[in-house]
């Protein structure tokens, strides 16, 4: 499943970019010499990209980049010494650069990763899985940083102990999957406003800010539609659902629009709904080299929910959601869209600005505070 999604919607040469500028500077951090030797020697191949350093930890990393000022940083989590996750921190504070992960395919990868995401990393790639060479890695690899050097990246403050991350234990004895006592679900009514969100390189921190800045108890339920990995939209899921006042859980063949709820999308599968609101998945064909495709998700939305329906477009590369927008609001839905300061990648909501398509353009906390001032009745 990943490689053929990912050699589907990644596998693109060099050749096939023009007008990106030649060079980009990258360093790489790996605490294996050979994963470091393998991933020079791979990218060094593609003419407009330079590994210009390698570390072997997260403080070699910080004083090359003091150095150096690449374009983009390659970063692995477990190292000795410093590891990913303490050097992207202070990196984010110190020398804000565009960083993308090397993540494992495994429940505690994802979590990782997921916490890398939120602290300002701006993408990742996930390792070589049985069926993957290193070489189709790379050119995955390759494309992202293309697209990571283009990033929009902020200089964080340093975080105190105090908001460090928790354990993984400590979190699902902190917050439940399923819907407590604030957050009741029931049936979505047509008078109930359903939204369809979008998103994808630098989704993760957008989808944050923007749950948790809708107000509590509206009439309402969601979808969202994050360009993500199988595996990795179920650990989004449970991020999210430790925000807000809403549940946010991975939709599955049979899952109900609710009142109170947010679906996602998971990674590998379109998601698409009937005239009930009931949920089916499918293994389609790719649509904007992704799956799932938010185009595929808002269009069977807006053949059954018309004008019920407010799209919402976040950061992302490329121009999914598109279509469905316009769908939308041809049938009297509404459309916002986040704006370029705040996004990471502002591919997906440019399209629908240019387009006229967005009637309110702003931050995710912004776009999250206008449904209850003026979209929610």
């Amino acid at each position: 499943m990943i490689r053929q999604e990912y050699s589907q919607k990644e596998s693109i040469s060099a050749q096939k970019f023009p007008g990106k500028e030649p060079g980009i500077r990258v360093i790489t951090t790996d605490d294996s010499a050979l994963i470091r030797l393998t991933l020079k020697r791979y990218l060094n191949q593609f003419s407009d990209i330079e590994v210009i350093g390698q570390a072997s930890n997260g403080l070699e990393l910080l004083s090359m980049v003091a150095s150096t000022t690449p374009d983009v940083v390659v970063l692995d989590v477990e190292m000795p010494v410093m590891n990913g996750i303490e050097a992207l921190e202070q990196l984010m504070c110190t020398h804000p650069v565009p960083v993308i992960m090397l993540s494992n395919l495994t429940l505690s990868g994802a979590e990782v990763t997921l916490h890398a995401l939120e602290l300002g990393a701006v993408d990742f790639v996930v390792k070589p899985q049985p069926g993957v060479t290193m070489a189709e890695t790379v050119e995955v690899l390759a494309q992202k940083i293309r697209q990571a050097v283009h990033a929009r990246v902020q200089q964080r403050p340093a975080l105190s102990t105090s908001r460090q991350e928790p354990k993984d234990s400590e979190a699902r004895s902190n917050h439940s999957s399923e819907p407590n006592e604030s957050r009741r679900l029931s049936p979505l009514q047509p008078s109930d406003r359903l939204l369809a969100v979008a998103s994808s390189t630098g989704g993760p921190s957008a989808l944050t800010a923007f749950l948790s800045a809708i107000p509590q108890g509206l009439p309402l339920g969601g979808v969202i539609i994050q360009h993500m990995p199988m595996g990795f939209t179920t650990i989004l899921s449970q991020r999210l659902n430790r925000i807000g006042d809403y549940t946010v859980t991975e939709a599955l063949t049979g899952s109900r629009l609710m009142r109170g709820q947010f679906l996602v999308a998971p990674g590998g599968y379109h998601l698409t709904f009937d005239e009930n609101g009931v949920a089916t998945l499918n293994e389609g064909p790719t649509i904007n080299g992704v799956r799932p495709s938010a185009d595929v998700t808002f269009r069977s939305l807006a053949q059954n929910f018309a004008s019920q329906i407010t799209a919402v477009i976040l950061t992302g590369m490329g121009q999914d959601g598109f279509a469905g927008s316009k769908e939308i609001r041809r049938r009297g839905g509404r459309v916002l869209a986040q704006d370029e300061r705040s996004a990471v990648v502002f591919g997906m909501p440019r399209k629908i600005i240019e387009s006229n398509l967005a009637e309110y353009v702003a931050s995710p906390a912004q776009l999250g505070a206008y449904l209850g001032e003026r979209v929610v009745q």
